[in-house]
């Protein structure tokens, strides 16, 4: 804080400032801490100047992305991103917030500089205690009253910047650059209409990953060689199954296009393959082909040595049912029952993830024209060692954007990716339930908000792996993904005010 007081006053030049801050550096990454630092900060110059490829960097950091960093504390980081987003208004509202928030807490006055320096009054904040940044791996954060002044400002978005990033408490860097592992080549394919894909996980987790010991008496044994399986069942497109025979089953209504669902699809197929799973992906299956893709995967592709078993499925769906592509319904009992019969599966966690709809009612939106409704309703399994996550609760419809997927998968595969070594997965769809409830939306001049539920008749607890240089492979695919998408929600507008122009003049 010192250091930077001086630095601004002219009294330190930007040499001798580096200089000691490269002194304090005792994790021997210093180097990799600033081409990331300056990759953040967009100062492309300096990366230019080191004789590095900006290009390159900015692939290797993805700058941009708020829950994925290298060396660099991700809360530091969505912290900068924070102080970039807001203008000069924001600025001074948020530090008049802070300020009254800290003379209610402790009766004095906290010492504030000028809003261009943003940064300065974060150091401030922190050295007063007000936040925590945590420790170099980001652990012991609190950013709690910050979001809370945030929150206020109506900045939902950097609010959720900020509770991403202090969700990812693993310096995922420190552990890569200690770690030789294997390029893992993650392709995951598609497969055509009524096929299934396989994509088997290319890096031995045991291998690259620092395993931590559990009591066998309270955590299910999972080799990290054989994690498991997961079946991705990925319902897009519907049509009418025209059969008599089929005519009192078929669905009383059209259902419509899914769109947004290959987000979903992209984010579980890559999620699970970082944790070590051989991922299947079934897409547009009918009813009868839903049933016999996930038997025969039981019956021949799990193996005795394998850990667990997932299935997600996502498509529309009704009370206590999930549709085919035929606009059939498959019993979701019947699905609960064919993972509870698999002897192989005996006494090993079953994990059924589904994105479709429990009812009609509305409870949530994202926004009005980009939403769309999905559609069933959780029924307890009997036996243990079972957990089934539904997307929303009973009663209720559960929502899709259409463009970037639903943000109940999205939260789950970003729950499982920040995951620390000791978080069991109850824990961790406990914070997928917090993430989706507290989100708000409004439709038709009412807010609305959508809870997913889970069930469980786990008997102990559940860990999964995760290997790292994998993540940090998927967290760059994913943003990938999201520049796309922001592009793409660019040129939708752009369009929609095109045309709207053009019907004024007309």
């Amino acid at each position: 804080m010192i250091a930077e007081k001086t630095r601004l006053s002219g009294s330190l030049n930007t040499a001798d400032f580096l200089s000691a801050w490269v002194r304090v550096q005792k994790d021997g990454i210093w180097e990799n801490k600033l081409l990331e630092a300056l990759c953040i900060i967009q100062n492309y110059q300096m990366l230019q100047k080191l004789g590095c490829s900006v290009d390159d960097e900015k692939a290797r950091f993805l700058p941009h992305s708020p829950e994925s960093s290298l060396f660099v504390n991700c809360v530091r980081k969505a912290l900068y991103h924070v102080c970039e987003s807001l203008d000069s208004e924001g600025l001074n509202e948020l530090l008049r917030r802070i300020k009254e928030d800290y003379r209610c807490l402790h009766g004095v006055e906290l010492e504030t500089f000028d809003p261009q320096y943003m940064e300065v009054n974060i150091l401030c904040w922190s050295s007063r205690g007000y936040i925590s940044l945590g420790d170099k791996d980001g652990c012991g954060v609190n950013v709690h009253r910050l979001k809370s002044a945030l929150k206020a400002m109506g900045e939902t978005g950097l609010v959720e910047k900020l509770e991403s990033a202090v969700k990812a408490t693993i310096n995922v860097s420190v552990v890569y650059t200690r770690v030789n592992q294997p390029n893992a080549n993650i392709s995951l394919q598609s497969s055509s209409d009524g096929s299934l894909t396989e994509c088997r996980s290319q890096h031995s987790v045991a291998s690259s990953c620092d395993q931590v010991e559990h009591p066998i008496v309270h955590h299910y044994p999972v080799d990290p060689n054989n994690v498991g399986y997961c079946v991705v069942i990925n319902q897009k497109k519907f049509y009418r199954d025209q059969s008599l025979c089929r005519k009192s089953e078929v669905a009383d209504h059209e259902l419509d296009l899914r769109l947004g669902t290959d987000m979903d699809r992209d984010r579980l197929s890559e999620t699970f393959y970082s944790l070590g799973f051989t991922v299947w992906i079934g897409q547009n299956l009918t009813h009868s082909d839903l049933l016999k893709s996930v038997q025969l995967t039981l019956e021949t592709r799990v193996k005795k040595e394998h850990s667990c078993f997932v299935l997600c499925i996502l498509s529309h769906g009704e009370r206590g049912a999930v549709y085919g592509s035929d606009s059939i319904p498959v019993c979701v009992d019947g699905l609960e029952r064919l993972m509870k019969d698999c002897t192989k599966l005996m006494g090993k966690p079953k994990i059924l993830i589904i994105q479709a709809c429990q009812g009609q009612s509305q409870q949530d939106a994202v926004s009005s024209e980009d939403i769309a409704s999905d559609g069933p309703v959780h029924n307890r399994g009997s036996s243990t060692d079972f957990m089934t996550f539904w997307s929303t609760v009973p009663g209720f419809a559960s929502f899709r954007h259409e463009i970037e997927g639903t943000w109940f998968i999205q939260a789950v595969c970003q729950q499982l990716l920040c995951t620390s070594p000791t978080d069991d997965l109850y824990k961790l769809f406990t914070s997928v339930n917090r993430e989706v409830s507290s989100k708000r939306a409004c439709v038709e001049k009412s807010y609305k908000t959508m809870v997913p539920i889970f069930y469980s008749t786990f008997t102990r607890f559940l860990v999964l792996p995760l290997h790292p240089g994998a993540k940090v492979k998927v967290s760059q695919r994913m943003f990938e993904r999201h520049t796309f998408n922001a592009l793409l929600r660019e040129y939708i507008k752009d369009r929609k005010q095109k045309t709207e122009h053009k019907r004024k003049f007309r």
